[in-house]
């Protein structure tokens, strides 16, 4: 636990919070870390959650495949990011979708309920955890609007556009570097790759856009 403490100090949900401190809970709350292998699943779609999950090496994929198994990603989680959390605060809700590790990872488990029982023994310690794990909803549930958004709009070129242009806004820059590959980022829009590249295509020759792979420079008109 003691190789990773930099890297779980600096996700959001210790912020605030010393080194000594997050060992000590970890300790006392039976924490582990465990490892994946590129392809493995952390979480099948079905199971019950009991953990917070903290990413601390590698990136993950929520995702979920349909009746006739098409799939769509539901969203990328990146080091330092936390996730089952809303389900580890609900008794017996099964989960609703897969994790899958998109690269070698280790993930960091949390039992919720020892966690709140040992918050409840320091009133400082508590206030701060609370206050974490309520900006971190906040911030996933206006990460939510931002797809439900993107994916409502009609046409492939429409998404694109509402997705390039709110990544640009994230990055701070007119070139863009995306976290998803061509059917990857088909996935996450819920269209189908060929139709996303022919517009890719279209849309760098009406000058909208100049590709290269996963990077993306937005033009002016």
């Amino acid at each position: 636990m003691e190789n990773y403490i930099d890297t779980i100090a600096s996700s959001r949900l210790f912020k605030n919070i010393s080194k000594e401190e997050i060992l000590k809970l970890l300790k006392n709350t039976n924490s582990k870390i465990s490892s994946f292998k590129k392809g493995e699943y952390v979480f099948f779609e079905g199971d019950i959650v009991e953990d917070i999950a903290l990413l601390v090496d590698g990136a993950l994929h929520i995702q979920s495949d349909d009746f006739w198994g098409n799939r769509y990603i539901l969203g990328k989680i990146n080091k330092r990011e936390i996730f089952a959390e809303s389900y580890a605060f609900l008794n017996n809700q099964k989960l609703l979708n897969d994790v899958q590790a998109l690269e070698d990872s280790k993930v960091m488990f949390i039992n919720v309920q020892k966690l709140l029982n040992y918050c409840l023994s320091s009133e400082n310690f508590q206030k701060e955890v609370i206050n974490n794990l309520l900006i971190i909803f906040a911030f996933k549930n206006q990460n939510l609007v931002q797809k439900l958004r993107t994916i409502a709009k009609r046409s492939i070129r429409e998404k694109l556009l509402f997705y390039f242009s709110l990544e640009a806004k994230i990055q701070n820059f007119s070139t863009i570097k995306l976290s998803f590959n061509r059917q990857e980022l088909a996935n996450y829009l819920f269209v189908d790759r060929s139709a996303l590249s022919r517009e890719l295509s279209k849309m760098q020759k009406d000058g909208l856009i100049i590709y290269k792979k996963n990077t993306i420079k937005l033009l002016k008109l």
